[in-house]
């Protein structure tokens, strides 16, 4: 295909231009630009911003969360509900309370609970 285009260049070149996809063209660079107009952080509504910088902030602490805090009982797939804590699936998050700092690390699981749950 290279050599041939390469060969009959002059040809090619000298074949008008198809009009659907001029026009076609001409609407996805329209919505191109639109696009990249509508996303500017400063035509953003307030409340938007709001989300976003919400849900960035819930984001990096449930990650921090999971990574750095004890919060989890380990479980694998063939493990039972009734070995967890109090036998229910809730058991591991109740008992948090009773080991320091469990206040912190229960309200960072509600948080991020909270943040799946939008």
């Amino acid at each position: 295909m290279h050599t041939r285009t390469f060969r009959y260049k002059d040809e090619l070149a000298g074949m008008p231009f198809d009009e659907e996809v001029r026009l076609a063209d001409a609407a996805a660079q329209t919505k191109k630009e639109r696009h990249a107009a509508a996303i500017q952080w400063a035509v953003l509504p307030t409340g938007a911003r709001a989300v976003l910088i919400a849900a960035t902030a819930c984001m990096v602490l449930g990650c921090y969360m999971v990574q750095l805090l004890a919060c989890f009982q380990p479980y694998e797939l063939t493990s039972k509900i009734s070995d967890l804590p109090g036998g229910q699936w809730w058991g591991r998050a109740r008992a948090l309370h009773r080991r320091p700092p469990g206040p912190a690390r229960k309200l960072l699981l509600y948080v991020l609970c909270f943040r799946n749950s939008i």
